[in-house]
């Protein structure tokens, strides 16, 4: 089934930015406890990552003889050969897999250009909560003939909001197309900002926040879509997708960074994995100061996990400390 967006219809979009796009991967990563433990970006950043591996290149839109429609790509059509997506197919999709994660994405849409931005303190089921700013997610306020007020489902437009919750870190803004493979697209370029890809064709996480901040002083602001609000507010049912029988998942892997200091008698782990599957894992630590402790980058407890286990530690004074990058339990 082909999706299609017809443009003059806003909100419309949200149905393209589903849950079932997380279907497609295996999620090694627990969302709820990164969630449960404030970790709100390490979540996005794993998602960030996985999906630069999967090597999807930066395309064109469709063609379409219609200029009022947009073609939008599908999660099994950007995920499957040839692997390719604009910044709204790339926007759509990592919109999904967040919502899909528990978290609560807004899917940003600029002059020519989208990008997402995703809460760093409210989780999806809180869509409707008190909070102010995510009221005014909601709609406008309007009034009725008898002067009644009530919310009607309208877009966000108020960019310097969003603005001031991405500086004060409420907010985590992300250039999609970041995670998308291109050697040709240069630093001044509209998806770019000013910064260059790394030598593979990407952008670095921190790049991608970096790049995404940027897009909105230099880019026209057209308006913002909470996807969870759409979906549950305004009653717009999530588009659907076909899922091949064939498909092989990839794996989010699981990425810790810490910045330890001042440690005493404390058991510090970077990521530990109980599940039986392929996991891939990736720690950064830093250590200041640290005595009588233990401190662990990767864990593995699983049975027969095959993933790739990477840490990376930088240590200052230690006193009595035991430091192990790698450990591996065969049960």
């Amino acid at each position: 089934m082909e999706w299609i967006w017809t443009k003059a219809n806003e909100k419309e979009l949200a149905q393209f930015a589903t849950d079932s796009a997380l279907q497609l991967f295996n999620l090694d990563v627990s969302s709820f406890d990164l969630i449960r433990e404030a970790q709100f970006e390490s979540l996005i950043e794993a998602i960030y990552n996985t999906l630069v591996e999967q090597k999807i290149k930066y395309d064109l839109e469709k063609f379409s003889t219609a200029e009022t429609h947009q073609r939008i790509r599908t999660p099994v059509e950007i995920l499957s050969q040839p692997r390719q997506g604009t910044c709204l197919d790339l926007a759509i999709l990592f919109s999904g897999l967040c919502l899909g994660c528990n978290l609560l994405p807004k899917l940003i849409l600029l002059e020519g250009h989208a990008l997402v931005a995703v809460s760093l303190t409210l989780k999806r089921s809180e869509w409707n909560s008190g909070s102010e700013d995510q009221k005014k997610f909601l709609g406008k306020r309007v009034k009725d003939s008898q002067g009644i007020e009530r919310i009607e489902p309208d877009v966000f437009r108020n960019v310097d909001l969003l603005k001031d919750k991405i500086d004060y870190g409420i907010y985590c803004i992300v250039e999609c197309t970041g995670f998308a493979y291109s050697k040709t697209l240069q630093p001044d370029s509209t998806e770019l900002a000013g910064v260059a890809r790394n030598t593979d064709g990407f952008l670095t996480f921190k790049q991608a926040k970096e790049v995404g901040r940027k897009q909105l002083d230099r880019l026209p602001f057209r308006y913002a879509i909470d996807i969870a609000v759409a979906h549950e507010s305004w009653g717009i049912k999530p588009a659907s997708f076909e899922i091949p029988n064939t498909w092989e998942k990839p794996v989010i892997k699981m990425y810790a960074k810490q910045d330890l200091e001042n440690l005493n008698a404390v058991t510090a782990i970077g990521n530990e994995n109980e599940s039986d599957g392929a996991v891939e894992m990736e720690s950064d630590q830093t250590v200041k100061d640290a005595k009588n402790s233990v401190i662990k980058g990767n864990v593995n407890k699983g049975r027969g996990s095959s993933g790739e286990s990477r840490t990376k530690q930088n240590l200052g004074s230690i006193e009595h400390t035991k430091v192990t990058a790698e450990t591996h339990q065969d049960l």
